[in-house]
């Protein structure tokens, strides 16, 4: 667990380090409270339905994915923001290459 500030370039130290293709995350933050995590999905590659014990962030940061939350579809594109409850029922599909951000809250 980090208990010191953690500064760095997100696009330069954590994305562009990263392969570019398939499905990829990394963890680039470990908290007492968070952790965030970037990753990938190229289009046409999901991830199916799973919750998480924690509750969540989605944030989109390129491309475009449907997200399902439960019964409720989303269209997730560059900006959008999802907060998830803990064991919330979802599932992701890239229709483009798909980045995001995700904080699992703890």
């Amino acid at each position: 667990m980090n208990t010191q500030p953690n500064v760095f370039n997100l696009v330069t130290d954590v994305i562009d380090a990263s392969p570019g293709q398939g499905i990829w995350s990394r963890t680039f933050h470990k908290g007492k409270g968070m952790n965030a995590v970037v990753m990938h999905l190229e289009a046409g590659e999901e991830l199916t339905e799973h919750t998480s014990k924690h509750e969540a962030v989605i944030h989109a940061l390129r491309g475009k994915a449907v997200i399902t939350l439960g019964d409720e579809e989303v269209i997730a594109e560059s900006g959008t923001w999802i907060h998830m409850p803990a064991k919330t029922p979802h599932s992701v599909s890239a229709s483009d290459d798909f980045l995001m951000l995700l904080y699992l809250l703890k």
